[in-house]
């Protein structure tokens, strides 16, 4: 997709409305931001009690075809997940101070660049059913970019 310098010039039907993921690679990433989120379960067994996610917005940098390109990733209330952040911490050099938000503040304010690799999986489009391939950080060999 080319870089538009304003909404002026910008051509909808021009536009591929598919997500297509980035191919398997090691890529630098820079940590734009890190957010906790309490959301309502709707189904399920859990269905009416609150639960918490933080959400990670991420864009490639420095690559010759994929720079600005964002990606998302949750981490949830497991095991998987908070090793998965000790990482992140290992890697962007940003310690844990005091509570858990601090920490997100402070990566989300530094924005850090880490080196990991990013796979393509194959995930179940909950509003269609239809499997649908879509990214996937592999945290657990995040690096220091």
């Amino acid at each position: 997709m080319p870089k538009y310098e304003s909404f002026a010039h910008a051509n909808l039907n021009e536009i591929d409305p598919n997500w297509t993921p980035v191919p398997d690679d090691r890529y630098k990433l820079q940590i734009q931001s890190m957010t906790l989120h309490t959301f309502e379960y709707k189904n399920g067994p859990s269905a009416g009690t609150t639960g918490e996610r933080i959400a990670v917005r991420l864009a490639i940098v420095e690559h010759p075809e994929f720079s600005g390109r964002v990606l998302w990733d949750n981490f949830w209330l497991k095991e998987s997940d908070f090793k998965s952040m000790r990482k992140i911490m290992d890697a962007t050099g940003i310690p844990q101070d005091g509570d858990i938000q601090g920490w997100l503040e402070a990566i989300t304010q530094e924005q850090p660049v880490v080196d990991v690799f990013v796979s393509v999986v194959e995930e179940t489009n909950r509003q269609t059913g239809n499997t649908e391939p879509t990214n996937k950080v592999v945290w657990r060999e995040v690096q220091p970019a």
